[in-house]
C-alpha cells in the first residue's frame, strides 16, 4: 500500500517526528511526505521507504491540486492530513479513489485558543513573544463553536479521525452535533522506543526540550519559575534546547529576569545526548496535545515534571509515585518546589523513579503502534 502524510514545513515539530517513526516502523509499505517546504537539517537518520514531494502552501488551492497530482501519479491509497482537512478536500475524494484521514496531533478544538481574544482564552497570564496570532472573535463561546464546527466538517470529509489518547474520542463524542459521526473516531498512542543502553548517572540538569513557540509552550513561565528556585538547587543549570519564533523574546526575559545558572543551546539533532545527562525534564506547556518530550524523558529515565494541561499529558504521566509529576495548571510556586525536592533526593530514590519511568514506558513500544497502524491501514480500502 502507499500512503502520503500531508504537512506543511518538513520536518518542524512532534508531528513530523511521529510520520517518520511510523514509516520506520512499517518498512514494507511505501509513504509519501507531501509538503511545502522540506528542512533537511532538520531530519535526522535515513528512511528508505519515504518519498518527498512538494505542495503549494497550507492553505491554498495549489495545494489541494498538487495532492491531486501526486496521487494520481503515485496511486496513492491514504491520504493523512495532519490535524485539519486540505483546503479543498472534497475535490480531493471526487478527483481520487484514495481514502482520507485526518489525524489530529493536539487536544480537541485546539482551533478555539487561536480564534479566542487574549482576555478571554485559558492561556492566561502575561505573553511574552508569539507574533503573528490574530484573535478574531471577542467571544470565547462563539470561538468554541467555530472550533467544534471545523472539527465537524473533517469528521465529515474524513474517512477516519484519529485522536492521541481515548479520552481525546470521548471529548469529541460529547460535543458533535452528528452523532453518526462518532463511529469514524478512533485513537492510537505515539510510540516511544526505549534505549538499548540508559545513562542512569545524571547531571544536575533541567531540561526543556522543544520548539519556543510561547503561546503554547510558555518558556516564560519556566524561566519564572527557575527563577524563583535557581537559589535552592546549588550546582544545578537549566538547559532550553530547541529554537522557535520566540527564542530570542525568551533569551531577552530571561537576562532581564536576572536568571543565573541556564543556558540557551538551539535546536539540537542530537537529543539523546540531552537526555543521557538531564536529570529532570521540566515542561511548562498550556496546551499539549501528546508531547514527545515526556515519553522520551521517561524513555531515558529523565524525571518529568509538567503542568497538568491536557489528557495526552495525564495519560503519559500518571499519579503512581515514581512515574513523573503533574502540577496544577499554572502553580509556578509549586513547579519550583517540585524542582526542588526532586534535587534533595536521595540516590536511591532516585534511582527507584527512574527505573520505574523506563518501566512504564514500555506500553508504547513501537512495535505495539505499528500494529495499530498497520490495521488501520489495511482497513482502508479503495473506495
Amino acid at each position: 500500500m502507499k500512503i502520503a502524510f500531508a504537512h506543511d514545513v518538513f520536518p518542524a515539530g512532534g508531528a513530523e517526528m511521529v510520520t517518520l517513526k511510523i514509516a520506520d516502523s512499517l518498512p514494507d509499505f511505501d509513504f509519501f511526505v507531501l509538503c511545502n517546504r522540506f528542512v533537511e537539517k532538520n531530519l535526522v537518520g535515513t528512511h528508505p521507504n519515504i518519498t518527498y514531494l512538494h505542495t503549494g502552501p497550507i492553505g491554498t488551492y495549489d495545494r489541494r491540486d498538487d495532492i491531486i497530482r501526486h496521487i494520481k501519479e503515485h496511486q496513492i491509497d491514504i491520504l493523512i492530513m495532519i490535524s485539519e482537512c486540505v483546503r479543498g478536500a472534497e475535490l480531493i475524494k471526487e478527483q481520487t479513489e484514495c481514502s482520507l484521514v485526518v489525524v489530529c496531533h493536539g487536544e480537541p478544538f485546539w482551533q478555539k485558543d487561536y480564534f479566542a481574544p487574549r482576555d478571554k482564552r485559558r492561556w492566561w497570564g502575561r505573553i511574552i513573544g508569539s507574533k503573528g496570532v490574530d484573535f478574531i472573535y471577542s467571544d470565547m463561546g462563539i470561538a468554541e463553536k467555530k472550533a467544534i464546527g471545523k472539527t465537524m466538517k473533517d469528521l465529515q470529509i474524513c474517512d477516519k479521525y484519529i485522536c492521541l489518547c481515548e479520552e481525546y474520542c470521548r471529548i469529541i463524542r460529547e460535543r458533535i452535533i452528528d452523532s453518526t459521526l462518532a463511529g469514524k473516531l478512533g485513537f492510537i498512542y505515539n510510540s516511544q522506543a526505549v534505549p538499548e543502553k540508559i545513562n542512569y548517572e545524571k547531571d544536575k540538569i533541567v531540561l526543556f526540550c522543544g520548539r519556543i513557540d510561547n503561546l503554547s509552550k510558555r518558556v516564560d513561565l519556566l524561566i519564572d519559575i527557575w527563577k524563583k528556585c535557581q537559589d535552592r538547587m546549588e550546582g544545578w543549570r537549566l538547559v532550553i534546547a530547541g529554537d522557535g519564533p520566540d527564542r530570542e523574546a525568551m533569551e531577552r526575559y530571561a537576562a532581564d529576569s536576572g536568571l543565573k545558572n541556564y543556558e540557551f543551546k538551539g535546536h539540537c539533532n542530537n537529543t539523546q545526548a540531552l537526555y543521557d545527562r538531564a536529570s529532570i525534564l521540566a515542561l511548562t506547556s498550556a496546551t499539549e496535545g501528546w508531547p514527545l518530550a515526556l515519553t522520551e524523558a521517561k524513555a531515558n529515565g529523565v524525571i518529568p515534571v509538567a503542568f497538568d494541561c491536557s489528557a495526552g499529558v495525564r495519560t503519559i504521566l500518571s499519579s503512581a509515585i515514581g512515574d513523573g509529576f503533574l502540577i496544577d495548571c499554572f502553580d509556578t510556586q509549586k513547579f519550583a518546589d517540585t524542582l526542588t525536592e526532586i534535587s534533595k533526593m536521595d540516590g536511591n530514590r532516585l534511582a527507584d523513579i527512574r527505573r520505574a519511568l523506563v518501566e512504564d514506558i514500555r506500553k508504547f513500544s513501537p512495535e505495539s503502534v505499528a500494529l495499530e497502524w498497520k490495521s488501520l491501514f489495511l482497513s482502508m480500502k479503495r473506495r
